[in-house]
């Protein structure tokens, strides 16, 4: 087996890496930064509690070499072979100090001079398969050259960090999951308030805002059709601005995980792999079906150009706010993936994503609500993994 180096080992997709590989027998060194009074260690050990085969090293991938101390770097020289990063931050939205930027591509920099100063022979840069932005059609050897493609500052990032990757000199796998959800069985993720979970959480504060109104003063809400039964189903006529015919390409953490791990194991030759699923629900199922779990029924969608009057009007703008950093993946009619080459490497390895099915949507949104959607950490987190 081989020694590894993982960033961004407490992240979403991280965590699950590190724990396939040292079940796999890799031996791990995780590079963590110590966060919120915790030093590297403990956030790791959290994680992977008495794990074998794991060495935790303190860094930052904001810093030159990842934060590695140079003595740690003489001691590591010629003895990894792998570096898997997959540090970055999610946020779509950059920040006024460029954190978006600086995580993703600074940092991404500054793990390839880690690599380079370490003699590392090969990389696996865990990147989203919305590196090119609105193309309709993404083969995974296409390299995402054209910035004006990318439609938020996560997406511009990941491109240009794949263009340091490709431009290393080191070789490479590119590795770009689609939209990561939580784990099939239990609806589990690190990560509850990013993704489908963000969109969501939205959309269950404004029902529990509705009940909470309804109880207060029913007449208010029924002048806009607004409507509260017995077992606290809302009625909500508003429009949620969404494609009634695109797909929205989400997959499960573990099935990720665990093909990642299948990709890392493969040998590098300089490839790019999409793990997207081949079948993947519409955005209208997925909302009609998540909603219905969360007992929010009578809206349509399409398109929101036209808000009823009264408090429905001002719920469905509030919400079309909300919402609006999500549109590039719930607005678009046509987007599909190919993953020719993820099956072709894997071969008899591979296995397809589990079905996305309304019973995955109740786990999913049960977790994060036993959660309260990862609010109570959110407020010392900072995005970063």
């Amino acid at each position: 087996m081989t020694t590894l180096l993982v960033t961004g080992a407490t992240g979403t997709v991280g965590q699950i890496v590190v724990r396939l590989l040292l079940e796999r027998g890799h031996d791990v060194i995780a590079l963590v930064r110590g966060k919120n009074g915790e030093n590297a260690q403990e956030r790791m050990r959290k994680i992977v509690p008495g794990a074998e085969r794991l060495t935790v090293l303190e860094g930052d991938i904001l810093e030159p070499f990842a934060g590695v101390r140079t003595g740690d770097i003489a001691q590591l020289y010629g003895n990894v072979h792998g570096l898997v990063h997959s540090a970055a931050s999610i946020k779509f939205i950059e920040t006024p100090d460029k954190l978006v930027h600086r995580t993703n591509v600074e940092g991404t920099k500054n793990a390839l001079n880690l690599a380079s100063a370490l003699r590392i022979p090969a990389i696996c840069y865990v990147g989203t398969a919305y590196a090119n932005g609105n193309k309709s059609f993404c083969l995974e050897d296409a390299v995402p050259v054209d910035p004006l493609i990318q439609r938020n500052a996560y997406e511009l990032s990941k491109a240009l960090a794949e263009k340091l990757v490709r431009e290393s000199g080191i070789p490479f796998s590119i590795l770009r999951p689609a939209i990561v959800t939580g784990d099939y069985h239990t609806g589990f993720t690190p990560e509850v308030n990013s993704g489908y979970g963000g969109w969501f959480e939205v959309l269950f504060r404004h029902g529990k805002a509705i009940q909470k109104e309804w109880k207060q003063d029913p007449q208010k809400l029924l002048g806009s059709g607004i409507h509260v039964d017995s077992q606290g189903v809302i009625t909500l006529p508003i429009t949620i601005s969404a494609t009634k015919v695109g797909p929205l390409h989400l997959v499960p953490r573990d099935w990720v995980g665990s093909t990642l791990v299948g990709l890392i194991e493969s040998p590098v030759q300089n490839m790019t792999f999409h793990l997207t699923h081949p079948n993947p629900p519409s955005v209208k199922f997925v909302i009609e079906q998540s909603l219905e779990h969360l007992g929010i029924r009578g809206f349509k969608i399409g398109s929101s150009d036209h808000a009823p009057s009264g408090r429905a009007g001002a719920i469905q703008r509030v919400i079309q706010g909300q919402l609006a950093q999500f549109n590039p993946y719930t607005r678009q009619d046509v987007q599909k993936f190919s993953n020719s080459n993820t099956r072709e490497v894997l071969g008899p390895r591979w296995v397809a994503p589990p079905p996305i099915t309304p019973d995955y949507f109740a786990r999913l949104l049960d977790y994060a609500i036993s959660q309260n959607f990862g609010r109570e950490r959110e407020l010392v987190s900072t995005g970063r993994t």
